[in-house]
């Protein structure tokens, strides 16, 4: 019966070099450049909450407004009114409007009838 020998010492370190030169050269492509969700001029978007004195933003108040800020644009990019997204949605225009002022915390089922409006238009 054949053993295997292991394999030598050195061959094992060059290829976890190698696993980490390819993890390092992963790390280091550039990344897809995302909408900067707290820092747009357009003025239709809520405004963000005041930061406190260490520079914190309020975690609640401030996931509204993202929230509110993601289904505007999107909205907008489907050319959609308010009232043209609840309908395709099937929630009432005044949930539209509660969440995109941001002062209203959408649920999930209604945030998943939003979404799956929108994408049906491929935004």
């Amino acid at each position: 019966m054949k053993t295997k020998t292991p394999p030598a010492r050195t061959q094992v370190n060059e290829r976890k070099k190698e696993g980490r030169r390819a993890n390092g050269a992963r790390l280091r492509r550039p990344q897809k450049t995302v909408a900067n969700l707290l820092n747009d001029p357009d003025p239709d978007l809520p405004p963000l909450p005041a930061a406190d004195a260490q520079g914190y933003y309020p975690a609640i108040e401030t996931a509204r407004v993202v929230i509110a800020r993601q289904v505007i644009r999107a909205r907008k990019a489907a050319g959609w009114t308010q009232a043209q997204l609840a309908a395709r949605a099937g929630v009432r225009p005044e949930t539209i409007s509660r969440i995109e002022t941001g002062k209203h915390s959408p649920g999930m089922v209604t945030m998943g009838k939003i979404d799956r409006a929108l994408k049906r238009t491929g935004v």
